[in-house]
This record gives structure tokens, C-alpha cells and sequence, in this order.
């Protein structure tokens, strides 16, 4: 996760950021592929800055939302 870390936490504080999500997915989708787990890749291919966010909470990269 550390290569995509600034970025990840760039597109959780603001989803309309420079480059946005689908353009850096586009540029990074195979590094991303080689560097996640599979289940890891397939979150943040499906849910885009919603998987970002929740990966970054599973890593502690972030707060976890309050229950």
C-alpha cells in the first residue's frame, strides 16, 4: 500500500481531487493488481474511493467510522 498511500488519502478527504479516481485507476490498475491481495484489488476496482477508504481504516492508515 506505501507506493499509493498519498494518493489513497488524498482521494478520501476530497473524491473530486487531481488526477480523480478513474484516471489514476486507469494509470495504476496493474500495479495496483500486482501489488494488492486479490480480494484487495477487487474492492478498490468495484468500489473506487469507498474501498480506498476502507482499506486505509483496516490498515490504520485512518480512524474507523464510530459504530
Amino acid at each position: 500500500m506505501e507506493p499509493h498511500i498519498e494518493y489513497f488519502r488524498l482521494v478520501v478527504a476530497d473524491p473530486n481531487c487531481s488526477p480523480s479516481w478513474a484516471d489514476w485507476w486507469a494509470a495504476n490498475e496493474e500495479l495496483v493488481q500486482q501489488t494488492f491481495p486479490l480480494i484487495e484489488y477487487v474492492r478498490l476496482k468495484h468500489r473506487g474511493a469507498e474501498g480506498v477508504r476502507q482499506l486505509l481504516q483496516k490498515y490504520g492508515h485512518i480512524p474507523r467510522d464510530p459504530e
